[in-house]
């Protein structure tokens, strides 16, 4: 619990307030995301998990047909074989923490129970023990611990530490991240659990942006980074003395990056939302609309279209030519204008033949 023991030694240095700044600034605006895109939250769910589950079956270099992977996200998927089962246990973990991560308690168990369910049906995870020098005294002594107790140990000082609200949250589970790996918590695949480990504790803590950006596809662009900043961090842990700063770093811009694809994709959004609903107001004003019409008229049919969204309109219509302004203030209005029939009189008369002038004859006659 080296890192845990150290939170202290982390220092912000100046060239880092401002992404410190930036992060807490994105993670105000979660609300915001979450509001913009309840609409499509079930699909975008479903696109999240998909993205992540493209990059890991990369990382973990599953021979699996891309074609598979939206059937293997699905609840009631049936793996073929286990690389299919490793690919359906991601999804089903991914699925949980976008619907539950509530429940997801700072517990052993809860830990336990998350490296099962991710290689569940391929191999058996489990605590381990395993040999610590204890000092007492002067006199060194070997002791067999538990892992399952370290990990307690390691929760009720992470909470701690959260609850005193005196440390920047993403140091914290980067210091956590450090102490679970360098433990070796359980007997088998540690460090990518641990990616899972973090994942959680920043959804946990209210970090939305998971929702909308696929964390592991953001890893996968910096995971040189990622595991040379471990590296450094880790560095000196076995003698006390671990630098969690440079991890702590690197998560940081991996969340950064995140919030701004976010903004990119919020802004596609709105952008394209805008369109219709301009697009929408035309076919109303050119369709619907009586000759001479009025912004209460437009109002009436697009209750929910804003003054902004009109009045752009209007004035596109208006450089297209389309419409005029009729009068200024509270009567004023708006005149469509009509371009000359493309026919004219001697075209229009070609369209008309012989037995158009000719009168019907009376039938009773």
């Amino acid at each position: 619990m080296n890192a845990l023991n150290n939170v202290d030694s982390i220092k912000i240095d100046q060239s880092e307030v401002k992404d410190v700044t930036n992060l807490y600034e994105h993670k105000g605006k979660d609300f915001y995301y979450k509001e913009t895109l309840k609409k499509e939250m079930q699909g975008l769910t479903n696109m999240i998990i998909l993205q992540n589950i493209k990059v890991l079956a990369e990382i973990r270099e599953l021979k699996v047909a891309e074609s598979r992977y939206k059937i293997l996200i699905k609840p009631e998927a049936k793996p073929k074989n286990k690389e299919e089962q490793m690919i359906k246990n991601i999804a089903d973990v991914l699925r949980t923490f976008a619907e539950h991560i509530d429940q997801f308690d700072l517990l052993s168990n809860q830990f336990l129970n998350l490296a099962k369910s991710l290689f569940k049906d391929i191999k058996g995870i489990e605590f381990t023990k395993k040999k610590k020098l204890e000092q007492i005294n002067l006199i060194t002594t070997e002791k067999t611990i538990n892992t399952r107790n370290l990990l307690d140990e390691m929760l009720i000082k992470y909470s701690s530490l959260l609850k005193s609200r005196k440390y920047e949250i993403v140091s914290l589970v980067a210091s956590f991240l450090i102490d679970f790996i360098m433990e070796g918590i359980f007997n088998d695949e540690n460090e990518f659990i641990a990616l899972f480990v973090v994942y959680a504790l920043l959804f946990k803590e209210d970090f939305e942006l998971f929702r909308f950006n696929p964390f592991f596809e953001a890893y996968h662009n910096n995971m040189d980074e990622y595991k040379d900043s471990l590296a450094k961090s880790e560095f000196g842990w076995a003698g006390g003395y671990p630098n969690a700063s440079y991890i702590t770093k690197t998560l940081r811009k991996i969340m950064i990056e995140s919030y701004s694809r976010i903004d990119i994709m919020i802004k596609g959004r709105t952008i394209t939302q805008s369109n219709q609903k301009t697009n929408m107001i035309e076919s109303t004003i050119l369709k619907r609309l009586p000759e001479v019409f009025t912004k209460a008229d437009i109002a009436a049919y697009h209750p929910e279209a804003s003054k902004t969204t009109i009045d752009r309109t209007l004035a596109r219509l208006r450089d297209e030519n389309k419409i005029k302004p009729n009068g200024t203030g509270r009567s004023a209005s708006w005149v469509k204008i009509y371009k000359e029939d493309k026919f004219n009189k001697d075209q229009l008369m070609k369209q008309f033949t012989i037995a158009d002038y000719v009168p019907e004859e009376d039938e009773d006659r």
